[in-house]
């Protein structure tokens, strides 16, 4: 009897350790597939609406803003007189379900991320979230847009592997125009209030990410610095 009890013990502890193991990997080929099918959705929606007036008004929209914190040196923001957790902008106005500007893929570390304006805890369940108060995601000279996402959440991996991101590696922004490609050219580890760290540089176009360090704790922030690629 008690050899019993220690066999099914013993198998118990096995099939376990076996689930914690399996779990991680089957939330993020859920999760992948759940953005797959945003993807394919945002697709189709840019195929059928590609020219439609209303993404001509977003993307000048966006220019102008952009054009504006470049000018405005991004005050509002640095100061935090303004909440970069807030959404500005409802997209499902000019015809993009779900609230998705885009998405963020870096290949060397197997992301890709649906895009949603402001870095609240929602969006950050979601996929890479944008700071409000910083460059939109549609490239031009003198912008800087920033992506905050988990280092690793309890559906996917996200930006777990940060860090592992080489100088070089390429990162792509999908958005309702175009697919633009930056290449990681410096890291930085900083304190969650830097914000002036995260300010558009002068006569760049860059891309920023950003999260939680060292994993699994938050008290500082593992920033990658992106650059344009020109071809």
């Amino acid at each position: 009897m008690r050899r019993n009890v220690k066999l099914i013990i013993e198998l118990s502890l096995f099939l376990l350790g076996l689930a914690i193991l399996i779990y991680p990997m089957i939330t993020n080929y859920l999760y992948d597939k759940k953005v797959e099918k945003l993807e394919n959705n945002y697709n189709e929606t840019i195929e059928i609406n590609g020219q439609d007036k209303k993404l001509n008004d977003l993307f000048k929209l966006l220019e102008e803003k952009n054009r504006i914190l470049y000018e405005t040196h991004q005050d509002s923001f640095i100061k935090q007189t303004i909440s970069y957790e807030k959404e500005e902008i409802d997209l499902t106005k000019y015809g993009l379900n779900d609230n998705i500007i885009g998405f963020l893929q870096i290949p060397s570390i197997d992301v890709n991320l649906p895009i949603y304006l402001g870095a609240n805890n929602g969006n950050m369940r979601l996929g890479a979230a944008h700071l409000t108060g910083t460059s939109y995601p549609i490239g031009g000279t003198n912008t800087n847009a920033v992506f905050a996402a988990h280092r690793g959440f309890y559906a996917a991996k996200m930006f777990r592997h940060i860090d592992s991101i080489k100088i070089g590696d390429s990162l792509f922004i999908k958005n309702f125009k175009e697919t633009i490609e930056y290449k990681a050219v410096k890291t930085e580890v900083i304190a969650p209030e830097k914000l002036d760290k995260l300010t558009i540089q002068d006569n760049k176009d860059m891309v920023t990410i950003m999260s939680c360090h060292p994993f699994p704790y938050d008290y500082q922030r593992y920033i990658v610095y992106f650059e344009r690629t020109i071809n």
